[in-house]
């Protein structure tokens, strides 16, 4: 009579590829980008960003005072 219980090489090989094909798709989810200036001051830092695939801009301002909305 055989057994219904699963093969534990068989998981864990199938739960190990897995996990590895789930961090390789991952890993190239960042966008590629340089920064282009970076200016820290009391009060405010603003940084800009290049993407190298297609040559946009990004800037991101970040200031210690609440935002007005």
């Amino acid at each position: 009579m055989a057994s219904h219980r699963p093969n534990s090489f068989l998981t864990t090989l199938l739960s190990g590829s897995t996990v590895l094909a789930m961090g390789m798709s991952l890993a190239g989810c960042q966008p590629r980008e340089e920064r282009v200036l970076d200016i820290e001051a009391p009060g405010v830092d603003v940084e800009v960003n290049r993407s190298i695939d297609d040559g946009s801009h990004t800037i991101e301002v970040e200031t210690d005072r609440p935002s007005e909305n």
